[in-house]
């Protein structure tokens, strides 16, 4: 009988995990102004990391990601909630500030007190290549620029699910062509190695700084696998989930770069 429950048991996490994976996004959209890599994988069967690219118009095109206190089921089923919650507030139209308070009432009134969110949102304008924001809580997005230069995505307010009657602001920053945008969770900038030293969001910052010539994959395929000489866990301790984005440089028709 006890094996024939455990069996039913790993059944349902199997299907949840197919459920799971059936939310995350099949690929990342392309389009000729910009290209995405994306990449996520589980501690466990289901994880609490999640991503999400959302069309908003013709031209802006949503990126979420996002990371629930905990692991396992009871994280995922409050991903589940929190990505459903950020599509209706797209599709009803809010601006991100009200979006990002009204999921934080919504969360506040479903789940416990002890649960919460870091999730990161930003509308990708590609008619004039501006990225508009607001971080909930979530590390720190990192911009590179083509010249080397960093800067850190960090207006918005507090995590998700945590406290009441919270505001969030919401920032612009104009992209440029060969810039990189690199989103990620905390299991890559926490990933432990022998001696308990975290890998670091400097590691990272300084691997996109040295690798900003390459492509959006080859630069996600370069961090995990200097992340896993860091830290060799498979699977990794905490959900992993990573997403580069890199501007293209296109060319105007009298010769001039543009950004799109």
């Amino acid at each position: 009988v006890e094996s024939l429950e455990r069996l039913r048991l790993q059944e349902e996490v199997t299907m949840a995990r197919q459920i799971q994976l059936d939310l995350l996004p099949s690929a990342p959209p392309t389009t000729e102004a910009f290209v995405i890599s994306a990449q996520s994988t589980p501690s466990r069967t289901v994880g609490g990391d999640f991503y999400d690219f959302i069309t908003v118009s013709e031209k802006r095109l949503a990126v979420v990601i996002a990371d629930a206190s905990g692991k396992g089921m009871p994280a995922a089923l409050m991903i589940a909630q929190i990505q459903a919650m950020v599509r209706s507030e797209v599709n009803n139209g809010s601006p991100i500030s009200a979006m990002l308070k009204n999921v934080n009432k919504q969360i506040l009134r479903s789940t416990s007190a002890e649960k919460f969110a870091t999730l990161f949102y930003g509308e990708l304008d590609t008619a004039d290549a501006r990225f508009c924001y607001a971080n909930a809580g979530h590390n720190y997005p990192i911009l590179v620029r083509r010249s080397g230069q960093v800067e850190l995505l960090k207006d918005g307010g507090p995590v998700i699910g945590a406290f009441p009657h919270m505001e969030y602001k919401s920032s612009t920053v104009q992209l440029e062509p060969e810039d990189i945008l690199f989103l990620f969770t905390d299991g890559l900038s926490e990933a432990l190695n022998a001696e308990d030293h975290e890998y670091g969001e400097q590691r990272i910052s300084d691997m996109l700084v040295r690798h900003r010539n390459k492509g959006p994959q080859e630069i996600v395929n370069e961090i995990l696998n200097d992340m896993y000489t860091h830290d060799p866990s498979d699977p990794p301790r905490d959900d992993t989930t990573i997403i580069a984005i890199k501007m293209n440089d296109l060319l105007r028709s009298d010769g001039q770069a543009r950004a799109f």
